[in-house]
């Protein structure tokens, strides 16, 4: 399996909640970091599941949200 390194953007340092969602609304791994625990300004994902199994190939979205900022970003896995 891969990974991915998911850019958390300038206005969400510090508190963030990050989550990866299929195009059917399934929520398939999340995290809730403080400034301490992001690296830089990456969280890396190894495109596995909340249960560590491997996600099929296809669209996934990335939800950023911080107070009342929101971003969601595309994302393609390809295998």
């Amino acid at each position: 399996n891969g990974q991915v390194s998911i850019a958390i953007p300038a206005w969400a340092r510090g508190a963030v909640n990050v989550e990866v969602v299929s195009t059917k609304g399934q929520r398939i791994a999340r995290w809730r970091t403080t400034s301490s625990d992001v690296d830089g300004s990456n969280i890396v994902w190894d495109i596995s599941d909340g249960r560590g199994r491997a996600v099929p190939a296809g669209v996934y979205f990335v939800r950023m949200t911080n107070g009342s900022h929101v971003c969601v970003k595309r994302l393609v896995v390809v295998k």
